[in-house]
């Protein structure tokens, strides 16, 4: 194996590797760790900061990976080198979506930061956060 096959596999494990570790941990961990222990206002709070940070880590672990897979392409165009190139691009497909689509049309409805925002919040925002959170986590 040359330097940079063993360079571009390293960077490809570990994009892909903090995406869907990261994922797997905020899934099965932090969310319901979070959600269970604060308030529903507060808990929505500090995992959407949380999310957040997430968020621009796998964009830039996505990024890295499909960087990683094009160089293995570049060294040897075999199957699992395009296998792994695909994999990396739709990933950074549903990262970029989540991000730049999903993410700010839920922050922009406003969800609330308290338990009075809560019981005042309008059941049209809270009906169409929830859809979108929906499709977020779907993704």
């Amino acid at each position: 194996m040359t330097f940079l096959v063993v360079t571009a596999t390293v960077l490809y494990v570990l994009g892909m590797g903090l995406v869907f570790g990261g994922t797997a941990a905020l899934s099965f961990a932090a969310a319901p760790i979070t959600f269970r222990t604060l308030p529903p206002a507060k808990a929505g709070l500090v995992f959407g900061r949380v999310l957040a940070v997430f968020d621009a880590m796998a964009a830039s672990a996505s990024l890295v990976a499909v960087i990683a897979a094009m160089l293995l392409i570049f060294d040897r165009a075999s199957p699992r080198a395009v296998a792994a190139a695909v994999a990396a691009m739709a990933i950074r497909i549903v990262v970029l979506v989540v991000r730049r689509s999903i993410a700010p049309r839920m922050a922009a409805l406003k969800p609330p930061q308290t338990e009075e925002e809560a019981r005042t919040w309008d059941p049209e925002k809270k009906r169409e956060f929830d859809l979108l959170h929906a499709k977020y986590v779907r993704l």
